[in-house]
């Protein structure tokens, strides 16, 4: 590849006007991180690990990836869910939208417990569960569990006096007694769903909820004691990673667990006799079938939408920025009557509201709420069957949706696609998302009327009377990061897998895996893993190759000499 053979439809540079940013809905936040092009990374917490990790990432590895985004010129680390899932350990199923999970907190640095006492047992079960695997064995979360109780009981006479134990558990009693609660009874009931607990406790009855704090009184504290100590973990980490000049990006779900705490302690505020979804579509031509209850907007907001404020108020402590997980929702919601057969998926259901002509408004209003109520700046998931309010709304509130490159074509009948400087200004230009097939495994796998498509859009060449694209996966994936990166989004955020795509041929089939598949259940969803430490991928020969390519987007500080004149992209 040589200077000159750059696709004329990716610009080497071009300036983008975000200024109305700054008069948007979303104003202040977007003064609080400034108003610039970023590049990020898509991380799971559970796909990362250090040689400090025991058997997972933990929160502190986080600041390892804070450092290999500054030497790359990234700014952002977009996470997955960290919420609590219990036991099946789906991210986006958790049992709380409020309590994160304590397999991954880091046992070595947990607060008030003396150092040492854990030594040889972290060191065991390190040797025990060993990172760097090709998969998460999540049977280490058990083994942590057991390893953080006999840590809570060595200082739980004294914490009925630490000040910012108590502190803690004061300011967030909205939540944590229930969620502590819920814990222990689920406990008891075998992981069941409280939707089959006895009546007394499934209704929440206030004679044997006091019973069962009564005689459970230390697991209630030991489990609200874990969230302070991942409160205190995840603070840190987002301070160490904002004096690196790296913001974290949280993953809130729009929709809410039908099992989790957040639904037992507030029925009044979701409709529990429909499930969510989505209507049949292009690519899923029965739907879907979520089975999150919808909520009940009207009732939320008559109580002052102390639900939502309460989650946006915790979740700032850990994110400067957040992604809403199927941000339409918010404008209106696929639902499907409980009485429905599965095998009907989302076939048959309705959108709440049915009005379409109430859908900008009521988006509009919760839009208005999130925004007077956090310090954070949302960024819409906005894919799927999108209501035409929506686009017009998250511009004027100034919040980014996301634009991903091999779905973009253009909305006036020529079906081309999009190219960079077309992007939304107001988006995320990524590549992919953790619910599709890695850049270099899509370009494999595309149909060759497609893949020449794509090929003359980043400029590659095609053999001679031939569809077939000479270029390998590696120099393909090099073309649509180059391309992405140049957009006119205001942020690019790849996932780790699309950014080593651009070396690392002894890694190919690792870099092939997605983090997951949708519709399928597949022990191997939400356990891809890196092929190498976080100390090991700051050392990569290919991050002199990713810094280039975001400084020549602007998208990273310029480097004080002028870069020799060479390709963004080399093998």
């Amino acid at each position: 590849m040589t200077p000159d053979s750059r696709p004329s439809n990716i610009p080497s540079s071009a300036p983008h006007d975000y200024s109305y940013l700054l008069s948007s809905g979303a104003a202040k936040q977007w003064k609080r991180i400034g108003i610039q092009r970023r590049a990020g990374v898509i991380a799971p917490l559970f796909s990362i690990f250090s040689k400090k990790s025991a058997g997972i990432g933990e929160i502190p590895d986080l600041v390892l990836l804070a450092d290999w985004c500054r030497k790359t010129g990234q700014s952002l680390i977009q996470l997955l869910p960290i919420q609590d899932t219990g036991f099946d350990f789906c991210p986006y199923d958790a049992q709380s939208s409020f309590a994160l999970d304590p397999m991954y907190l880091r046992l070595d640095d947990l607060r008030g417990v003396e150092q040492g006492l854990l030594t040889d047992r972290i060191a065991a079960l390190r040797r025990q569960f060993p990172t760097g695997l090709s998969r998460v064995n999540y049977a280490v979360k058990a083994q942590k569990l057991t390893l953080l109780w006999d840590a809570f009981q060595s200082v739980s006479a004294e914490l009925q006096s630490d000040d910012a134990f108590k502190k803690f558990r004061a300011h967030e009693v909205s939540w944590l007694d229930d969620y502590s609660l819920y814990k222990v009874i689920r406990y008891l009931n075998h992981e069941r769903s409280w939707t089959d607990w006895e009546p007394a406790l499934r209704d929440r009855e206030p004679a044997a909820l006091d019973g069962v704090r009564r005689e459970h009184a230390q697991t209630i504290l030991f489990h609200q004691w874990m969230q302070w100590q991942l409160w205190e973990q995840m603070r840190s980490a987002k301070a160490s990673a904002a004096r690196r000049g790296v913001r974290i990006i949280g993953d809130l779900p729009f929709l809410v667990s039908r099992h989790s705490a957040d639904v037992w302690a507030n029925k009044k505020y979701f409709k529990l006799e429909l499930l969510a979804g989505a209507p049949p579509d292009y690519f899923l031509q029965a739907g879907q079938r979520w089975g999150m209850p919808p909520y009940h907007w009207d009732r939320i907001a008559a109580d002052g939408y102390r639900y939502l404020i309460d989650k946006l108020r915790y979740a700032q402590e850990f994110y400067d920025l957040y992604r809403i997980d199927h941000a339409i929702g918010m404008f209106r919601i696929w639902t499907i009557r409980m009485s429905e057969p599965i095998e009907n998926a989302g076939r048959y259901g309705a959108f709440d509201p049915p009005d379409e002509k109430v859908w900008d408004e009521h988006g509009s209003k919760i839009m208005e709420v999130i925004l007077a109520n956090t310090r954070m700046l949302p960024c819409a998931e906005d894919l799927g069957v999108v209501p035409v309010c929506s686009d017009p709304a998250l511009k004027r509130f100034g919040i980014p949706g996301m634009d991903i490159q091999r779905w973009l074509r253009t909305k006036d009948g020529q079906n081309r696609i999009v190219r960079s400087e077309e992007y939304r200004t107001n988006s995320i230009a990524t590549l992919s998302t953790h619910d599709m097939y890695p850049v270099i495994r899509w370009w494999r796998d595309l149909p060759p009327n497609e893949r020449a498509e794509f090929a003359e859009y980043f400029g590659l060449q095609k053999s001679p009377n031939s569809q077939d694209i000479s270029a390998g996966p590696r120099e393909a994936a090099g073309r649509a990061l180059e391309a992405v990166s140049r957009s006119a989004a205001i942020f690019s955020i790849q996932s780790l897998q699309d950014w080593l795509s651009l070396g690392l041929p002894e890694h190919e089939a690792v870099l092939l895996e997605p983090t997951n598949v949708p519709g399928s259940f597949d022990p191997s969803n939400w356990s891809w893993v890196l092929p190498f430490s976080l100390e090991a991928m700051l050392d990569l020969p290919l991050n002199q190759q990713i810094l280039d390519m975001n400084r020549a987007s602007g998208r990273a500080p310029s480097p004080k000499t002028q870069p020799e004149s060479r390709p963004v992209w080399h093998a």
